[in-house]
């Protein structure tokens, strides 16, 4: 401990089940901020007299709050000491939550196990996590992989994974896959999944027979194709829209009321000096302000590419410009968006 850093170490054991230790540092000389390192593991069963448990897991942990920035974050990565069913079956992979309650992130969050969908534009701001797997060989004929993930955003979720199985044995052999990938966006709404099935097998000349499913599905509105291979032939299945449709962008009026708060707390406008009083009435409060030192401040939820004050432009500095309104099908070169401030005097 000293006048601007400080730790504290913890170490605990939860249901005799999960052992713990924890590493608070928490800074604080010019800008405030926590963090959290630990490590935990947990065996299954308790019972120590088990010739092995049914699963051992061995996590590293970090989080972090920084109130200057603004953010909260969570991640987590399992160690290769990780396994499941048999010390053989190693599991990997991790976990983060960010979520973000100032700067020019504020409002937003992501949650994610073991990554994103590989269909999902991933923004720089999002943070990584490896995919959740598992690599198991049963015994000397038979190997068993597959990952997962799952992740959730404001504007979108997603969830899937593969796994696939080889077995070769003398002159036999076979082998085994199946994949998914939800993709779900609110605004606008659209749904796009895939998943399929692939088999083979075989016995020394005879063979490869091999049958494979693919169903993909889309909307709204509901619509798909199912295509199915089986030796000496194949076919396809379609149903509802002939090909995949891009969502429909939203208008303004929805992404308003899904997006934003009231108009009150769209545009504000604050005293930042000069103020002296406010006096309540029954409709309104008045403010008495020092016309000497009177600062106005503006604010505005919707970033600006551009600023007018009484009618004259104004220049940005460093602006960013950018931006668009996804939802609404506004990129960078399409969207205007323009901050005017004009001061009036009754009478």
């Amino acid at each position: 401990l000293s006048a601007d850093f400080g730790a504290i170490g913890v170490k605990l054991n939860a249901f005799q089940m999960i052992d713990a230790f924890a590493l608070l540092v928490i800074a604080g000389d010019s800008q405030f901020a926590l963090d959290l390192l630990g490590m935990a593991q947990m065996s299954f069963p308790l019972d120590e007299s088990a010739v092995s448990p049914l699963a051992f897991i061995d996590l590293a942990m970090e989080a972090v709050i920084d109130p200057s920035a603004g953010y909260f974050k969570l991640a987590a990565q399992l160690t290769t000491q990780s396994y499941i069913f048999d010390k053989e079956c190693h599991i990997t992979g991790g976990m983060a939550f960010y979520m973000w309650y100032g700067g020019e992130n504020a409002g937003d969050f992501a949650l994610t196990l073991g990554g994103y969908s590989p269909r999902f534009n991933v923004p720089a701001h999002y943070p990584q996590a490896p995919r959740l797997g598992l690599n198991w060989q049963v015994y000397e004929h038979l190997q068993i992989r597959g990952g997962a993930y799952f992740a959730f955003c404001p504007h979108a979720l997603m969830a899937g994974g593969d796994i696939s199985a080889e077995f070769h044995e003398g002159d036999a052999y076979a082998s085994f896959d199946f994949y998914l990938d939800i993709l779900i966006n609110w605004k606008p709404f659209h749904y796009d999944i895939y998943t399929g099935i692939d088999v083979k097998a075989g016995y020394g000349i005879f063979g490869p027979y091999e049958f494979h499913l693919d169903l993909h599905i889309w909307g709204p509105e509901f619509s798909g194709t199912l295509t199915i291979d089986v030796p000496l032939h194949s076919f396809t299945i379609g149903f509802g829209a002939a090909s995949p449709q891009q969502p429909q962008p939203i208008d303004y009026s929805e992404f308003k009321k899904s997006f934003l708060p009231s108009d009150d707390k769209i545009c504000t406008v604050t005293v930042n000096k000069g103020l002296v009083k406010q006096i309540p009435q029954s409709d309104e409060t008045l403010i008495v302000v020092n016309p000497k030192t009177l600062c106005l401040k503006t604010h505005s939820l919707i970033p600006s590419k551009a600023a007018t004050i009484g009618g004259t432009p104004q220049t940005l500095d460093n602006p960013n410009t950018s931006f668009g309104i996804a939802p609404m099908d506004l990129c960078s070169t399409n969207l205007d968006s323009s901050l005017k401030i004009t001061v009036t005097r009754e009478g």
